[in-house]
């Protein structure tokens, strides 16, 4: 089950929103990446959710934290994952849950998708078992490298 938390509750949990961020991403190295993360919580550009089993409801056992995205050019609106993190297993029941969640706030702000990137190959087996289309891959040219 997802909780969404507050801007005023994410101090309170910014040790384990660090944390999901430390292991999720390898490039935010530096402080003012995760300025820049918390500034975006704080100011609700980002949402946060904790990731908790129904009968536990005071354990967390992952955050997510979603972004809306608009493509002007297109008309197109999606609810970007920006970091899904466990802190310990889950069962395919939690993930499924979860990602439901996710698409109904999706649903809720007029959003045509929810997307995520990734190169963990396991997380393409389990989001294709979930029902999403992953043929499609990022490509990233990076500039001044």
């Amino acid at each position: 089950m997802l909780v969404r938390l507050l801007p005023e509750q994410i101090p309170n949990h910014w040790d384990f929103i660090k944390e999901s961020l430390d292991e999720t991403f390898s490039y935010i190295n530096d402080k003012q990446d995760y300025n820049e993360v918390l500034e975006n919580l704080l100011i609700d550009r980002m949402t946060c959710w904790i990731i908790v089993e129904d009968d536990k409801i005071h354990k967390v056992k992952g955050i997510v934290i979603t972004t809306f995205t608009k493509e002007e050019s297109f008309n197109i609106s999606g609810l970007l994952i920006f970091s899904f993190y466990l802190f310990e297993s889950a069962g395919p029941e939690t993930i499924q849950s979860s990602i439901r969640d996710i698409k109904k706030y999706g649903e809720s702000l007029g959003c045509s998708e929810v997307y995520a990137f990734s190169h963990v190959k396991s997380v393409y087996k389990i989001a294709k078992t979930l029902g999403a289309d992953v043929k499609t891959r990022r490509i990233s040219f990076p500039i001044g490298g």
